[in-house]
């Protein structure tokens, strides 16, 4: 009886085993953006997706947000004035903002946001809106999760994403102040260069 025991934990060990690395390893290394995905940036450029060869780190944002997303922002700009410190350029990193919510944040409403938060869209920054297909089919692809309760104060995932210079997903990362963290993200940056 005592060995069906071990037999039974080394079964369950195993599988929790299996489940931690499907959820850490392989299903962020399974995701990639989707093709054929055009977004529109702030000042009306039309900008495809589905170009490689820069690492990219991505945020989903809503202009109205009070809190996560502007810290995410505030944050990604203090990780890119890092990259600068370093020599690392547009040329090999790219950042992208991405709103959930393309019927308030329309392209005059993200200028301002551009402008709130300093950030230099032409210096490898890409702020960006789409139709709600295709945003929804970017985010589902990525398992990020919103739902706008009618009130524009949206409900969303809190994640990141840093994709390879393939345009896969590596890493995920939390946002706001306790979730982003640019010290562990710069790293990790630093490491597909």
């Amino acid at each position: 009886m005592k060995k069906w025991y071990w037999v039974c934990a080394l079964i369950l060990i195993l599988s929790i085993s299996s489940g931690i690395y499907y959820f850490s390893v392989y299903r962020v290394h399974a995701m990639e953006l989707p093709e054929n995905i055009m977004l529109e940036t702030h000042d009306g450029e039309i900008v495809s997706l589905n170009e490689t060869g820069k690492v990219r780190i991505l945020e989903f944002i809503y202009t109205k947000c009070p809190d996560i997303c502007p810290a995410t922002t505030i944050h990604m700009n203090n990780l890119k004035e890092d990259l600068r410190a370093l020599g690392i350029t547009a040329d090999d990193v790219e950042f992208l903002t991405i709103t959930i919510d393309s019927k308030r944040d329309t392209k005059e409403v993200l200028a301002s946001y551009v402008e709130t938060f300093n950030i230099d869209t032409n210096d490898g920054w890409k702020v960006l809106r789409g139709n709600e297909e295709d945003i929804r089919s970017l985010t589902n692809e990525l398992e990020f999760y919103y739902q706008d309760p009618g009130n524009g104060m949206f409900t969303h995932t809190s994640t990141t994403y840093l994709l390879n210079q393939k345009n896969q997903v590596v890493e995920m990362f939390g946002m706001g102040n306790k979730g982003f963290k640019p010290e562990k993200v710069l790293q990790s940056i630093k490491e597909l260069l």
